[in-house]
């Protein structure tokens, strides 16, 4: 006798790899994949010059001082 919980966690689980294996084309996944990769680099170089920015601005300030 399995909880209900349990028969719907392993149906929802069926009902995703159905999904993964049928509907996703694996080619559009892995460009998929691949953008947000760089997406999520280009965002962190991007904050770290800021904050590279933000940090040579404030010591000049204190030079300044």
């Amino acid at each position: 006798n399995l909880p209900l919980d349990e028969i719907k966690r392993s149906l929802c689980l069926d009902e995703i790899m159905f999904l993964f294996e049928w509907k996703i084309d694996y080619k559009i996944a892995e460009r998929f994949v691949e953008r947000c990769f760089s997406l999520v680099i280009y965002c962190l170089l991007a904050v770290y010059d800021v904050m590279k920015k933000d940090c040579r601005t404030q010591s000049g300030i204190h030079n300044k001082q």
